[in-house]
């Protein structure tokens, strides 16, 4: 989890952000509390920047709490798109496109400049959408790549570790791409 850690701390730093970090992230329990405490620090500063409040907590809650209502996972990503529309521009911009045989949920965070800090931030969006939509299928869906945006090929291996699928580092396009089969999956959870 250090590496993670590292880069977001690393940044957060050369802004002159506190660090909310006790250096204890040695458990995923650890980790996801520092790096929560942190990367909410740094979207508030981002959003600041941006002329807008941040995506709130209870905002996420029920942008995720919506989704349950769906049939299939295609439809669960649609739903996240039409709440994301209606808190515009907090959550971004979101959109289900065909690709390649399949699809491709894309996250455009409309950041007003693109840094380190908001790939940061960005790569953190895209990877709870891949944590929501494999949760909404009980495990049964994984995208088969992850695209986060313009981050240095030298930083891309900890993103490896943390998705544990091919990432690709694509311009300014954060992505998770699915085959057809996988966004018809039942959600199965209740």
């Amino acid at each position: 989890f250090s590496p993670v850690l590292e880069i977001l701390f690393d940044e957060m730093q050369a802004l002159g952000l506190p660090s909310p970090s006790q250096g204890l992230a040695d458990t995923p329990a650890r980790f996801t509390t520092e790096y929560l405490q942190a990367i909410q620090v740094l979207e508030e500063y981002l959003a600041r920047d941006d002329c807008h409040p941040p995506l709130t907590r209870k905002e996420v809650e029920m942008m995720c709490r919506c989704t349950l209502s769906a049939p299939t996972l295609a439809r669960a990503m649609e739903l996240v798109i039409d709440f994301a529309a209606m808190i515009y521009p907090r959550a971004g911009q979101l959109a289900l496109e065909q690709c390649n045989g399949g699809y491709r949920f894309v996250h455009n965070s409309l950041r007003g400049s693109q840094s380190l800090a908001s790939s940061l931030s960005d790569i953190t969006g895209i990877f709870a959408f891949k944590q929501l939509f494999q949760w909404l299928t009980g495990g049964k869906v994984v995208p088969k790549i992850v695209s986060i945006g313009h981050m240095k090929r030298n930083d891309i291996l900890p993103f490896l570790h943390l998705f544990n699928i091919p990432v690709v580092a694509n311009g300014l396009v954060y992505y998770l791409e699915y085959s057809e089969g996988d966004v018809q999956q039942a959600v199965v959870v209740s």
